[in-house]
């Protein structure tokens, strides 16, 4: 089993998904990583150095799709994503 794969967002309290290009889509759960709130996945069963797209989103915010590349450490002592800090802006209704 890999060690999770942390995803810091703000605001905090976003959904968290991360679509594997093999066809796996995984669930972040909330925890903490180096001492911050972030989102954890667990990744298991996917080739390593695929694609995989990013999908961060929460109500009154523009939801933020990210493609990236997913490397897991053969061991399962880590696993990384290119992209790990995800900041989302706030929708602006209209005038």
């Amino acid at each position: 089993m890999s060690k999770p794969l942390a995803i810091y967002t703000t605001p905090l309290d976003a959904s968290v998904e991360l679509r594997h290009d093999a066809g796996p889509t995984f669930s972040a759960v909330a925890g903490e990583a180096h001492g911050r709130p972030a989102h954890l996945f667990v990744i298991d069963g996917v080739p390593d150095g695929w694609g995989a797209n990013l999908i961060v989103a929460r109500e009154g915010f523009v939801p933020v799709k990210q493609r990236g590349i997913l490397y897991l450490h053969r061991d399962g002592a880590y696993a990384e994503f290119v992209v790990d800090d995800v900041t989302l802006a706030p929708v602006v209704p209209p005038l």
